[in-house]
């Protein structure tokens, strides 16, 4: 199960920020150094935190069809009909369940019950499923 997160943590992290900008403000521009990966690093962490605590929901310039077992999904202002996504079973179970109230613990509970998945798997599967979404601007965090 995840860990809850307190709004301090938010505090402790606003706190930190705040913290390193002044101290860049106050040091010259070339005595401050890290690497890309640390950085990249960092804000991975601060997107995975985002969507670790969202409650996604589908974006309204997209469209979906059932086709087989899964989702073809589609922007609307599209001018040809091709879908920019397609699913297989599980893809469209989480996408059904990205209404705006579950988070993503919660819709791995439903992948986990429906198609008996370890739960820690069906975990990591929806994260990584929700952030493609998020890339293809299919859904709001």
């Amino acid at each position: 199960m995840p860990v809850k997160k307190s709004p301090t943590d938010r505090r402790r992290f606003i706190s930190m920020v705040s913290g390193m900008l002044s101290g860049l403000l106050l040091t010259k521009p070339g005595s401050v150094r890290a690497t890309k990966s640390e950085i990249k690093q960092f804000l991975a962490n601060i997107e995975t935190d985002l969507l670790v605590r969202s409650k996604p929901s589908k974006h309204p310039a997209v469209t979906w069809e059932h086709y087989g077992d899964g989702i073809r999904l589609y922007k609307k202002n599209q001018v040809k009909n091709i879908p920019f996504c397609a699913t297989n079973r599980v893809g469209k179970t989480i996408w059904e369940h990205c209404n705006g109230i579950n988070t993503p613990w919660e819709i791995s509970a439903f992948v986990h019950q429906k198609y008996l998945v370890p739960r820690q798997q069906a975990y990591a599967e929806c994260l990584a499923f929700i952030a493609a979404l998020k890339t293809k601007e299919a859904v709001l965090l």
